[in-house]
């Protein structure tokens, strides 16, 4: 979807779009969607097996290199190197059986 889109969705040119948008958000809509689509990207990468392709496609990327860039830029490391270091890191749920039962 393009600004152009989500303007006309709005009822609103792309140029005051944008210009709300950066006053409610503090950031642009593209750089918010971005952060949306790393902030997928990341659980995805932690929680499944999915290959870094169908990672980047279920994310909303519109390629392979895309998260690669965004997370290079977002995240400081490619969207392989995350896994590696971030996948089954999630905190233990803890135990709900009583001690000593």
């Amino acid at each position: 979807m393009t600004l152009e889109d989500v303007a006309g969705h709005a009822h609103m040119s792309p140029r005051t779009l944008e210009r709300r948008f950066r006053a409610e958000t503090g950031d642009t809509l593209g750089g918010w969607l971005a952060r949306r689509h790393v902030e997928h990207a990341r659980t995805l990468l932690e929680e499944t097996d999915l290959s870094i392709l169908q990672v980047a496609h279920d994310s909303g990327f519109g390629s392979a290199e895309s998260p690669r860039r965004h997370f290079v830029n977002r995240v400081g490391t490619s969207p392989r190197a995350y896994r590696e270091v971030f996948r089954g890191r999630r905190s233990p749920v803890p135990d709900a059986t009583p001690v000593g039962t």
